[in-house]
C-alpha cells in the first residue's frame, strides 16, 4: 500500500514476504529511508485489509498475477490502484482508475507512484467502488462463470 502523511510525503507500507525481501531492506537502509518504508511481513486478511483502508493507493507489482484480487478489494474500498503487466490485472486496472504499467521497469513504477500520488484527486472513490461493483461484484461474476462452463462442457 502506499500512504499519504500529514506532511505530504508518501510512506510505502510493504505486506508479505518473497525472495526480494533482503535486498529491498538493504536498499532501504542504504537510501536512509526506514522512516517512510516499512515491511510489514505476511498478514492475515483482517489486518491487510486494515491497511487498505488506511492506505491512499495499492500497488501490486508481481511478475505473474491470475487475476489480482487484492486490485478489486482495493478498488472496493475506493483507492486507485497501480500494477505491472503480470497477466489478470490487465482485465482490472486501467486509467480510470489507476496505473497498468508497459514493462516491469523500476522507473516506470516509481514514476506511476509518484503519479498517482500527485494527482489523487482525480480518482473519485466512489467512482472506484462502485466500477468494482459492477464489473467484479458475484452477481456480474457469478453469472458469466457459470456461462462460461456451459459453453465448455
Amino acid at each position: 500500500t502506499y500512504t499519504k502523511s500529514a506532511d505530504k510525503e508518501a510512506n510505502l507500507i510493504l505486506i508479505g514476504e518473497g525472495d526480494q525481501e533482503a535486498v529491498a531492506k538493504n536498499l532501504v537502509g542504504k537510501l536512509d529511508l526506514q522512516s517512510r518504508v516499512k515491511f510489514l511481513g505476511q498478514k492475515n486478511i483482517k489486518e491487510v485489509a486494515h491497511e487498505i483502508a488506511k492506505a491512499h493507493a495499492l500497488v501490486l507489482p508481481s511478475q505473474f498475477e491470475t487475476f489480482g484480487l487484492v486490485l478489486v478489494e482495493a478498488l472496493s474500498c475506493g483507492l486507485p490502484v497501480i500494477s505491472t503487466p503480470s497477466g489478470g490485472p490487465a482485465d482490472i486496472v486501467n486509467d480510470k482508475n489507476g496505473v497498468l504499467l508497459n514493462d516491469f521497469e523500476d522507473d516506470s513504477l516509481s514514476e506511476a507512484m509518484r503519479d498517482v500520488f500527485v494527482n489523487h484527486d482525480k480518482f473519485d472513490p466512489m467512482k472506484l467502488r462502485q466500477e468494482a461493483i459492477e464489473n467484479f461484484s458475484v452477481n456480474i461474476v457469478g453469472p458469466r462463470l457459470v456461462e462460461l462452463y456451459r459453453e465448455l462442457i
